[in-house]
């Protein structure tokens, strides 16, 4: 059973609100001074515990049950002593000082398993309920650390309900995060797929705490590159030479990328992988011309295996399992949970290479992959444009590439691959064809398959879980905003249905829909109104600005002169930094003031946190019209559309 919870603190009230996800049932448990509900929440508590339910919540392992398992140790603890214990986590610099390990009642936290605990992926409940596009979004209705009136407390028990509700609508979305986890077994409930992976390597090497590690002082290219590696390309050359006299330290910015030239295709060699694209085009198939993708296979496992790299401390057996898993993986469905694990165990543990953290720490390691990696692709790329007179690369990046190629060539385009794999001690080529491709750059591009399947990569980007709710694949922490705009885009570009005709006839509201979401430091404001941090909008006939209004830089203060350029920080607080010194001030005598963005600016907006007051007769379809067709002509630069 899955009980979905939340809980919020204030000096003079608690409440902790439940949905029982079997039977719908709703209850909220107040501690405050008009009301206790302490001793039917630890029955409430003990009873989950006997039954074995799970209690989901968001971020719950680090504050909501460190917070909560405090009434089962204290049956007479007070509203204070609950509010006290949510600021100790608050203030705390160790993320892991208040997680208990092994709770009463069960736990499984969406945010640990959707790995938002990662920097790159950090995403709040509240940029969720937007991309999750529900019908209210909600943001903290009154400042933390407010002594409630009894109203404030009615509106807190509502906004807790609020929160319980996203949380309960995000966890049908990761209904399958959660059953392949609990067909693993519960002691992979709260991790992400990464870790999954990571950890299922560890089992099978038998490694056992405190983890040794490989650290490296210098890494010398000259001793990782593999001997075989070598080019007739004059550029090539002189990328290998250039890479054999460099020690980095580390895995860190310690060479300059370089920008060797491949055919008419100028790539950049960098130590976190190569890529290169053209810009600006469309490319479609022909009688005459096929678009072909060419993949390695299992690139970085397959490095390993066949060049039998590991890190130092592990020995050879590292690459006995990783083959192992590797075949292991294949003989199961993909839609098996068992190769969804073996794949991350394939891929994470190459990314943890070089995580000082890890049990499979060695930057030397790390780099032999990195390195090797884009040194055996630019070969596979030389190979193909001595044999081969009228192919033109279009992309090449991480584990393979993209080429134009004359359909008389295939054939010799395949033998070459095949030479190639012989040569590279027996890594596979993949291939793909497409029929259409439109690039606007390395990182912003979409291709259509032969079967009519569409890759979109970027700003072509708009799959969501709405459409699609079976989907592993759902980017929740990026910016969902606007998907009318890439989907008018590929309707006109596979379809020729133009952009102004698309929107006006579009019904689903939320894709006209854009986020604004701005840190605590901030706020934001709606002509001279102040509304929420995370607010949902759409760009309206009638409307307002959206600005976010910001302090001056982090410990500088309104009125203050500003630093000037090349001026240390020691040096600029020497002197008071409300008289102007020309030594460390600018010359101009510019002052810190506060800073004002405007969201879209020189357009109108109006808020839709409640998707009700969404008007479709006052969106602004210009606005959206000049992004599509933007977006269109980054494809097509030699057409201008309006």
């Amino acid at each position: 059973m899955y009980e979905i919870y939340d809980i919020e603190t204030y000096p003079n009230c608690f409440t902790s609100t439940h949905y029982n996800v079997q039977t719908g049932a709703w209850v909220t448990f107040e501690i405050s001074e008009r009301r206790t509900d302490l001793v039917a929440l630890i029955a409430h508590l003990n009873q989950l515990a006997l039954t074995g339910t799970y209690l989901v919540g968001f971020n719950n392992l680090h504050f909501d049950w460190p917070v909560l398992s405090m009434v089962l140790q204290d049956d007479a603890i007070g509203v204070d002593a609950l509010y006290a214990r949510s600021q100790a986590i608050f203030a705390s610099d160790n993320d892991y000082e208040f997680v208990d390990w092994e709770p009463r009642v069960k736990q499984i936290d969406l945010y640990k398993i959707h790995h938002f605990d990662n920097k790159a992926k950090r995403t709040s409940l509240k940029a969720l309920e937007i991309n999750m596009m529900m019908q209210s979004v909600q943001d903290l209705p009154i400042a933390p650390g407010t002594v409630l009136s009894y109203n404030q407390m009615d509106n807190l028990c509502e906004y807790n309900r609020h929160d319980v509700l996203a949380t309960k609508i995000f966890f049908d979305y990761s209904h399958h995060q959660i059953k392949f986890r609990l067909s693993l077994g519960e002691h992979t409930l709260n991790s992400n797929d990464t870790k999954i992976g990571k950890d299922y390597f560890i089992k099978r090497l038998n490694l056992h705490k405190p983890y040794q590690q490989s650290p490296r002082k210098s890494i010398a290219l000259k001793k990782i590159i593999f001997s075989y590696i070598d080019f007739i390309n004059p550029e090539l050359k002189r990328t290998l030479e250039y890479l054999k006299n460099i020690n980095i330290v580390g895995t860190k910015d310690s060479f300059k990328p370089l920008t060797p030239t491949i055919g008419d295709l100028t790539v950049t060699v960098a130590q976190g992988g190569i890529h290169g694209s053209v810009s600006g085009e469309t490319l479609c198939a022909t009688e005459t011309h096929a678009i072909i993708d060419i993949d390695v296979a299992s690139y970085y496992p397959s490095l390993s295996i066949v060049n039998d790299l590991y890190p130092k401390h592990l020995s050879h057996h590292f690459c006995d399992i990783y083959a192992d898993v590797k075949k292991e993986r294949q003989g199961y469905d993909k839609k098996d949970p068992r190769n969804g694990m073996l794949k991350l165990a394939l891929t994470g543990v190459y990314g943890d290479s070089g995580n000082p953290y890890s049990p499979f720490y060695d930057p030397k390691y790390t780099m032999s992959i990195t390195i090797n990696g884009q040194l055996l692709l630019c070969k596979l790329a030389e190979i193909l444009t001595l044999h081969i007179t009228d192919l033109r690369f279009l992309q090449i990046n991480t584990d393979g590439m993209t080429v134009l190629i004359n359909r008389n060539d295939l054939t010799r385009m395949r033998e070459m691959m095949k030479q190639w794999e012989v040569w590279a001690r027996g890594l596979e080529l993949e291939e793909v064809e497409y029929s259409t491709m439109f690039i606007r750059d390395v990182n912003n591009y979409m291709a259509v398959k032969m079967d009519g399947g569409v890759k979109r990569i970027g700003e072509f980007c708009h799959e969501t879980a709405k459409e699609n709710p079976a989907t592993r694949e759902v980017a929740w922490h990026k910016d969902h905003s606007a998907l009318v705009i890439p989907k008018a885009v590929e309707a006109y570009l596979l379809h020729g249905i133009q952009p102004v005709d698309f929107m006006r006839t579009h019904a689903q509201a939320f894709d006209f829909m854009l986020k604004a979401k701005i840190p605590k430091t901030s706020h934001l404001t709606l002509g001279s109104d102040t509304i929420q941090n995370t607010s949902r909008y759409y760009v309206s006939n009638v409307g307002k600005q959206l600005t976010k209004v910001s302090p001056p830089t982090e410990g500088y203060e309104v009125g203050w002169f500003k630093k000037a350029n090349g001026v240390s920080e020691h040096d600029y607080f020497s002197v008071p930094p409300v008289t102007h010194d020309p030594r460390y001030h600018t010359k101009n005598k510019s002052l810190y003031k506060i800073r004002k963005t405007d969201f879209e600016a020189g357009w109108s907006v109006s808020l839709c946190n409640d998707a009700r007051d969404f008007n479709p007769l006052n969106v602004n379809i210009e606005y959206y019209v000049q992004r599509a067709w933007a977006l269109i002509n980054s494809v097509n630069p030699h057409q201008s559309h309006q």
